[in-house]
């Protein structure tokens, strides 16, 4: 009698998302650091564009909250032109 090991076994693969680079715990692991990246640089860009005109003028007086902060109210008699 011809004892052996047991060669023939279930093959589990872990699910891979982005072609094998990434795999799921690690998308899930990374995702509140890399929203917290990007929501940090988010703010940054709002403030660093700040005195861009075109922005102020067509993006940032849009806004619901901040819109009245960013937009152009001068009174008549104080324009030069």
């Amino acid at each position: 009698m011809v004892s052996g090991t047991y060669r023939i076994a279930p093959s589990y693969k872990k699910p891979v998302v982005a072609g094998g680079i990434f795999t799921l715990p690690k998308v899930f692991r990374w995702t509140p650091t890399l929203a917290l990246w990007g929501a940090t640089t988010g703010v940054a860009a709002i403030f660093f564009c700040d005195s861009i005109t075109l922005l102020r003028r067509d993006v940032y007086s849009k806004l619901p909250i901040f819109g009245s902060y960013y937009s152009d109210h001068v009174d008549p008699e104080d324009t030069p032109f």
